[in-house]
């Protein structure tokens, strides 16, 4: 799908960080309070998600420099300036705006290595 609304740059994080909606609404979260630090079970309460869930997605925001872990264990959205923030900016008003859009990108993304692996292991039916 191409949109010419949304920016190449915004596609990229998009197939390479944010892999899920749940994704999506923790960097809101998190932009959205961005002079807060949370621990994953405050942000976990706040969105109503399962601790481990926003564990392992606050590990995929810290890859891609849209959080970061402090000293203490907490995490705060960490792209406050720049060319990263713009984007993470269009991505939330994406979310916001658009989420069947958003929808549609995030799970158009290209199959990886390691699931085109596992797909030559499912038995099939003859023709």
């Amino acid at each position: 799908m191409t949109d010419p609304d949304i920016s190449d740059d915004a596609r990229d994080m998009i197939q390479r960080h944010l892999a899920t909606m749940d994704h999506v609404e923790l960097l809101e979260t998190l932009r959205g309070s961005r002079d807060v630090s949370f621990t994953p079970a405050e942000l976990a309460e706040k969105m109503r998600k399962p601790e481990p869930l926003v564990e392992m997605c606050l590990e995929s925001l810290a890859l891609g420099g849209l959080a970061a872990q402090l000293s203490d264990g907490t995490y705060r959205y960490a792209a406050l300036e720049g060319t990263l923030d713009r984007t993470a900016e269009s991505v939330v008003r994406l979310y916001n705006e658009r989420p069947v859009t958003l929808v549609r990108l995030l799970y158009e993304r290209p199959p990886t290595a390691v699931n085109t692996f596992a797909d030559a292991f499912k038995l099939r039916k003859d023709p």
